[in-house]
């Protein structure tokens, strides 16, 4: 199982970072977490006139066993 992270960053001041969790998840493959994460990008860029913020990085982590 997969869990999807983004970090993003203030569009005006780009060291002001942090980092947003998927609350959809887990995901069986990465295959799901990336196409879940390229989604969460799109989002947030759609959005990025209101909330001044940009996707930097991310990352699908496999989640730990319990």
């Amino acid at each position: 199982m997969f869990e999807a992270f983004i970090l993003v960053c203030m569009i005006h001041q780009p060291s002001m970072c942090t980092v947003m969790q998927d609350m959809w998840g887990p995901y069986r493959t990465r295959i799901e977490c990336t196409s879940r994460i390229n989604k969460m990008k799109r989002d947030i860029l759609s959005l990025s006139e209101v909330t001044y913020l940009i996707p930097k990085d991310s990352m699908c982590r496999e989640k730990e066993s319990t």
